[in-house]
């Protein structure tokens, strides 16, 4: 398992597991499964009957035995390789050396508004932009039909004047 502090909160992610009869197995490492949770300890600084664990998610593989890193700047958890389960081609627990990134979202915002003022500046944003596309297509409408027109204009007074100019030929 490896454990990480970020943002004041206590990540628990992997571990393994060993089966039920694991005192009947000769050999326990033949047992040991890897589990992919993530865990997080709610209100780690109140300690005692206010903390609980709480699952937060599922790591992207199965590996255990790994090591953990955070970089709180970036919101980020990075783990590092670990091992693989068993290969009984090998005999084996193969190493992994994949790094894994997430992302911490625990963060606590504003409880009288779910969105953060970043994702409101977006939202802005997004429908500032959408009025301009908006008014800058009926602009183009308006134009494109007034080009018709001016079209359809000049094409009636060339065929009037085709028109004239055959009848004064006759």
């Amino acid at each position: 398992m490896a454990v990480a502090l970020l943002n004041g909160k206590i990540l628990a992610m992997g571990g393994e597991s060993k089966p039920d009869d694991c005192l009947e197995i000769q050999d326990p490492a033949y047992g040991s499964f890897p589990q992919d949770d993530v865990e997080v300890l709610l209100n780690p600084a109140g300690a005692g009957a206010d903390s609980s664990w709480d699952k937060f998610g599922d790591l992207p593989d199965q590996r255990f035995r790994f090591a953990a890193a955070t970089v709180p700047p970036l919101n980020r958890v990075y783990t590092f390789g670990g091992q693989l389960p068993l290969d009984f081609t090998c005999d084996c627990f193969p190493t992994n050396n994949r790094i894994a990134v997430g992302m911490e979202v625990l963060r606590e915002e504003d409880a009288s508004s779910g969105l953060g003022s970043g994702a409101i500046a977006g939202i802005v944003i997004a429908a500032l932009v959408a009025v301009a596309l908006i008014v800058g297509l009926l602009l183009m409408l308006r134009k494109t039909e007034a080009r018709k027109e001016s079209v359809e204009a000049q094409l009636a007074i060339e065929q009037e004047a085709k028109a004239k100019h055959e009848g004064e030929i006759e």
